[in-house]
């Protein structure tokens, strides 16, 4: 499936793919976050796209979080210079919040962080990490 998405979407190959353990991937290509549960005998909706925040820089899908806590899949996405657009739920792309983190630096990644129901995120940054809950 993702080859055929990557030939077909974005025949220059600039798209960037990561996976969870839970059964879910996303890739980065551009502005566009595409999200989709990559196992069998999943119901809803196959696939999300979403858009992230703005930037000068190439986003990565290092910088992208999803979150899964009863049932629902939240997302955190971090451009490289530190603009944070969070979904509480990617099945309903249109809510969303934004903040802008005023980093000093790179962000290199996003970090899931789930404990007791509850989740949160790390951006992380070449000088360390910026704790956030969500």
């Amino acid at each position: 499936m993702l080859t055929t998405i990557q030939c077909y979407f974005y025949p220059t190959g600039d798209a960037d793919v990561r996976y969870s353990a839970e059964g879910w991937a996303w890739m980065v290509c551009g502005r566009k976050l595409l999200i989709w549960r990559s196992q069998e005998n999943r119901t809803g909706k196959s696939c999300y796209e979403l858009k992230l925040p703005h930037s000068e820089e190439v986003p990565s899908a290092d910088c992208v979080s999803l979150s899964h806590v009863s049932g629902i899949t939240s997302c955190v996405a971090c451009s490289p210079e530190g603009s944070v657009r969070y979904w509480p739920n990617v099945a309903q792309e249109s809510k969303q919040g934004e903040l802008e983190l005023n980093l000093n630096d790179r962000c290199m990644s996003v970090i899931a962080l789930e404990v007791n129901f509850h989740c949160g995120s790390i951006v992380c940054v070449k000088r360390g990490c910026l704790g956030s809950t969500v």
